[in-house]
């Protein structure tokens, strides 16, 4: 049964979907803000939050095998650890910020910017 096991899925399989998920991830630790569909935006919002609680663990190395497990670029696992994690020290939660933007001329999807606060 699949009760409470709710997942945004993105419309994708499961191999894409995580590797579409892990990409905004880099592109949204390395920018700081990104662009996306409303959708895309939501399962991003949830993933980035569970891979900030992980990099701000007590154990820095055991952070950083967590966190590569996920990231593959150093930069941005560089970028997550020095400057995101300090940025969000005071919090518990609540790292991203999903604010709709109106929708895409070429397909009238629903856009929406998500920003780590």
């Amino acid at each position: 049964m699949r009760h409470q096991n709710k997942k945004n899925k993105v419309s994708l399989p499961s191999g894409r979907r995580e590797a579409v998920i892990k990409g905004l991830a880099e592109s949204l630790i390395i920018y700081e803000k990104i662009e996306t569909t409303e959708g895309r935006a939501k399962a991003l919002k949830t993933f980035m939050d569970k891979l900030i609680n992980m990099a701000k663990k007590e154990s820095k190395m055991n952070a950083i095998r967590e966190v590569s497990k996920y990231i593959n670029d150093k930069n941005a696992s560089k970028k997550l650890f020095e400057v995101i994690v300090k940025k969000c020290e005071g919090k518990a939660s609540g790292y991203t910020r999903v604010v709709k933007t109106g929708r895409r001329a070429g397909d009238s999807a629903h856009m929406a910017l998500i920003e780590i606060i």
